[in-house]
């Protein structure tokens, strides 16, 4: 698709596509970046009109229709497979985890029935499911309309990569989630996780104010959500046992220092190391400390495609947004941190001068292992202000994939 700036609106054009990274002033009202197509995910590039008109082009049918996986009847395949990409696949596993069938989740690359599918991909045999072959085909036939990719697969035995039935293909567990909310949580950062989930997931959460939280029985929940926030009077030894029971805590933003000091996590935050200046005027005090402000800007992290988390993305590099200073370190083991800044990550935005060298190769997401679960840390928010939808998926395979991640690939205290 091609957008040309020698039109009316013109402007426009260049406020939506536009990088800037240099700045007349270093105090902002809002954020100093807006690149819309990289808040998307997008794969873009500025192109000249003799580019263009080297390119072949073609017109294709974006509306086309899927065609159903199957007729309603009795008979069905061995197993059915539901490709992992697409922003809205988070929605589509949960609707099919919430029918309370069998999901199974290819942790390496497999061929079948002469077609090639992701790690990431769900796989849903045939064989002892709680509901008949016909409510069965139903189901992947709503799927199907909800515009997964479904591929019908007749036998267990693949040509290339792991047997259908090997322990590369664990059990998804339905996400029971639990979002804690009230006072001390950032209220933007919570909403924004409680929309996506709500709204563009249909995934329900539980909301529970976090002065009800040490009280409150984590049996019938598997997920917990930290948002970025003030948590002083939250019960470590609580999350720590529910983390160390199998469950899986996703924390974002300031949730990281609170989870450091509270020694249920081993995070390494980076500071700046700039050369401090000797004097300064005192009239200069407010301005100094508002160009230490990181006011929001674009970051390019690079992703792991083989990790849980990073499943369903297609490219390894990734528009990331930051709202704070809070860089983080990656972790000692190698496996750890499978979204981290490119060396020169600085896409779009101001960032002050001395904290430039804590940027590249920061972590945009890390996994911390507390008994049998996971602590996923967010440096920043993954579902920024409800339109930064790139990063939504990073967020969404945290909550229906932490579980599967090796417990040898984590950050250990």
């Amino acid at each position: 698709m091609f957008v040309p700036c020698q039109q009316p609106q013109y402007r426009l054009i260049r406020g939506i596509f536009e990088r800037q990274t240099t700045f007349s002033d270093s105090i902002f009202y809002d954020i100093s970046a807006w690149t819309l197509p990289d808040a998307f995910g997008l794969e873009w590039q500025p192109v000249t009109g003799k580019e263009i008109a080297s390119i072949k082009t073609q017109e294709k049918n974006l509306n086309e229709s899927r065609k159903p996986a199957l007729p309603p009847g009795d008979i069905i395949p061995f197993a059915f497979a539901v490709s992992p990409e697409g922003y809205d696949f988070p929605r589509i596993a949960a609707r099919i985890l919430r029918s309370g069938v069998r999901v199974r989740v290819a942790m390496e690359p497999f061929t079948a029935d002469g077609h090639s599918f992701r790690q990431g991909t769900l796989v849903l045999a045939a064989d002892r499911q709680n509901i008949s072959a016909r409510e069965f085909s139903s189901l992947m036939n709503e799927v199907t309309e909800l515009g997964a990719t479904v591929t019908a697969i007749e036998n267990g035995l693949t040509p290339a990569g792991p047997d259908l039935g090997s322990s590369q293909f664990p059990v998804a567990r339905q996400p029971k989630i639990l979002l804690l909310t009230g006072d001390g949580v950032s209220v933007s950062e919570s909403g924004e996780a409680w929309h996506l989930l709500d709204t563009r997931y249909q995934i329900p959460a539980t909301l529970v104010d976090v002065d009800r939280f040490n009280g409150l029985n984590l049996s019938r929940y598997n997920v917990l959500i930290i948002p970025d926030g003030n948590y002083s009077k939250l019960s470590a030894d609580k999350i720590r046992q529910f983390a160390q029971d199998g469950g899986t805590v996703i924390a974002t933003g300031n949730a990281l220092r609170w989870l450091k000091s509270a020694g249920i996590a081993n995070i390494e935050f980076r500071n700046s190391t700039g050369d401090q200046p000797a004097s300064r005027p005192y009239a200069s005090l407010t301005e100094d400390k508002g160009a230490l402000t990181l006011a929001g800007a674009i970051f390019e992290a690079e992703l792991d495609l083989t990790h849980p988390l990073c499943f369903g993305y297609t490219r390894n590099r990734l528009p990331v947004f930051f709202g704070d200073t809070l860089f983080v370190s990656p972790g000692k083991n190698p496996y750890s941190t499978p979204a981290r800044l490119t060396h020169k990550p600085l896409l779009a935005g101001y960032v002050h001068n001395s904290q430039i060298p804590m940027t590249g190769g920061a972590a945009a997401v890390s996994v911390h292992g507390a008994g049998k679960g996971k602590i996923i840390a967010f440096p920043t928010s993954p579902n920024f202000r409800s339109f930064w939808y790139g990063t939504n998926r990073l967020f969404a395979n945290a909550i229906l994939f932490g579980n599967l991640i090796s417990g040898d690939s984590t950050e250990k205290k």
